[in-house]
């Protein structure tokens, strides 16, 4: 794109043959603020005479006529040199506009099958391990401003479960409590945006701080004993170990010595294995907790494995032991 100068409604780069779609935009804008916007889409009829019109129909053709002059002026000084000879012979807003959109934007045929592209490219996107979540969202939402460009009409609803779908596994705590907690059809694409990014900068904080040292350490297993360990939840006593809190959810737990304690909230914690982060769900905040509990209940709901020995619990995740405590 090259500079344009001299006097204009607006600033607009010159179209010079790249990134039609923009420049698309940005000019149509300006028609709109103008009041020109329709004049320059579906044009105008010009009589083939004038003598039989009234005094007030000449006045209003001439109207009509000034309006499309400005159009076509707007149009012919926001295109570089190498593009002006294109339209050098339309007389008519209308005609000038279709002659560059029909070159650059294509034709219905052309434009069908770009968007059969994109949307295979949209149905296909996931965001990769390396990535972050900013570079994630410049390409998802460029390639959202591409299909729409082309016509295609793409709901927020639509763009919000496919962001769900596309992340790795590492975010899969925040996309089950967003799911369980947020309306889709309400949920904005920007709050949902800075909803995760915030999960992200936690992520990479328990990361470093090294998960598995702060939580597995202080890490007890509720037996399958009736003794004061046996808990019905997983708990833990300190707020910095959670990904995720659910603030809404305040009970009263028992333990297994009948003791009842208040739960604050309820959220997600991080262990960091040998092969990978893994995460457990549903943890309750208990303040002043001595030891971090998990519930043998739970993990059981949740199709895990245990097997104690001695004083230690190996939890077999899908077949693989993992072990964590």
């Amino acid at each position: 794109m090259a500079n344009t100068s001299g006097s204009q409604p607006a600033y607009v780069l010159e179209f010079d043959g790249e990134d039609y779609d923009f420049w698309f935009v940005k000019i149509k804008t300006i028609f709109r603020s103008m009041g020109l916007g329709d004049l320059v889409k579906n044009g105008f009829t010009e009589p083939e005479s004038t003598e039989n019109l009234t005094e007030n129909q000449k006045k209003k053709l001439e109207e009509v006529q000034q309006k499309d002059a400005n159009a076509l002026s707007i149009i012919q000084r926001r295109v570089t040199k190498s593009i002006f000879p294109r339209i050098i012979r339309a007389t008519k807003a209308k005609e000038a506009w279709d002659i560059l959109k029909v070159e650059y934007h294509g034709d219905d045929k052309v434009r069908a099958i770009n968007l059969q592209t994109l949307t295979r490219d949209f149905e296909n996107m996931k965001m990769k391990e390396n990535e972050t979540l900013a570079e994630f969202f410049t390409k998802f939402m460029d390639l959202i401003n591409q299909m729409k460009s082309l016509g295609e009409d793409i709901s927020n609803k639509r763009i919000v479960e496919k962001v769900l779908i596309s992340l790795p596994e590492k975010f899969d705590p925040k996309v089950a409590i967003i799911e369980e907690t947020k309306d889709i059809f309400e949920l904005g694409v920007q709050e949902l945006m800075a909803s995760l990014k915030s999960y992200e900068q936690r992520l990479a904080r328990h990361s470093e701080k090294s998960i598995k040292s702060a939580f597995q350490s202080e890490l007890t297993v509720g037996s399958s004993k009736n003794d004061e360990r046996n808990c019905s939840n997983h708990m833990a006593g300190n707020e910095s170990l959670f990904l995720d809190m659910d603030s809404t959810f305040k009970s009263q737990v028992k333990l297994g010595n009948g003791a009842l304690v208040e739960a604050k909230v309820k959220g997600t914690i991080g262990v960091q294995t040998k092969e990978r982060d893994r995460f457990i769900r549903d943890v309750l905040l208990v303040p002043d907790l001595d030891q971090n509990l998990l519930s043998v209940g739970q993990l059981l709901e949740h199709g895990y494995k245990l097997d104690f020995e001695g004083n230690g619990c190996i939890i077999y995740d899908n077949g693989k032991p993992r072990q964590l405590a």
